[in-house]
């Protein structure tokens, strides 16, 4: 069983003068997978978010075109525990819990 879920929005603005052009645009992803741990068999979880801002302005005084960009991510992967013989443990209700990893990416 293998879920995946993937958003993508994007907006645009645009103002126009005499004295040039500017627009904006925000576009922002996110993407969440499960995956089977090679090592282990038993299934992981992946998710990474993306958030990027473009600003460009057309100047007519000083006869130049700029551009701005600014872009972040994230990145969270939760994998199965390796270094414990057993990743599971018993709870005192009989049922079983998985202990994860936890690595955070911030690019």
């Amino acid at each position: 069983m293998k879920d995946s879920t993937q958003l993508h929005s994007a907006t645009k603005s645009i103002v126009k003068s005499d004295k040039g052009k500017a627009t904006t645009s925000f576009k922002k992803s996110f993407t969440a997978d499960e995956f089977v741990d090679k090592t282990t068999g038993r299934l992981g979880f992946k998710e990474e978010a993306s958030f990027t801002r473009t600003d460009k302005y057309n100047n007519k005084n000083d006869g130049f075109a700029h551009e701005f960009e600014t872009q972040v991510k994230f990145k969270h992967v939760a994998y199965p525990n390796n270094n414990k013989p057993s990743t599971t443990t018993k709870a005192d209700n009989n049922n079983y819990q998985i202990t994860y990893y936890d690595d955070y990416y911030y690019c």
